[in-house]
Order: C-alpha cells, then sequence, then structure tokens
C-alpha cells in the first residue's frame, strides 16, 4: 500500500494487528509517498491528525 498526505496538518498513520496491538506508527510526510509492505486486507488503519485531513491511497504493483 502506498500511502501521501494531500495537506500540510500533522497526521500520524497507526497500523493494527488482529488483537488490536500497535503493529505501526508513523508520522506521515506531507507529499511524499510512504510505501507500506506486508499490509493485509482487512488488517485496521487509524489516521490521527488536528482539522481537515486528507489521504490517499493506493496498491503496490509487484
Amino acid at each position: 500500500m502506498i500511502v501521501m498526505l494531500n495537506t500540510d496538518v500533522p497526521t500520524k498513520l497507526i497500523i493494527f494487528d488482529d488483537e488490536m496491538n500497535i503493529k505501526f506508527l508513523s508520522d506521515l510526510p506531507y507529499k511524499n509517498k510512504l510505501y507500506i509492505r506486508g499490509f493485509h486486507i482487512n488488517q485496521i488503519v487509524g489516521i490521527v491528525g488536528e482539522g481537515d485531513v486528507a489521504i490517499s491511497f493506493e496498491p503496490i504493483n509487484q
């Protein structure tokens, strides 16, 4: 999965495992793509930021 933050609002991306433990936590860079490998369908993702947060997702072509 590729994630990109489209606003300049400080934002964090959190990915949880099946037991709701934090598996991945990162600040999202503004207008830069963040590549996340090993992401599974139905995994829970949290997006945390103040104000209006806009992100885009794309699959990684393998």
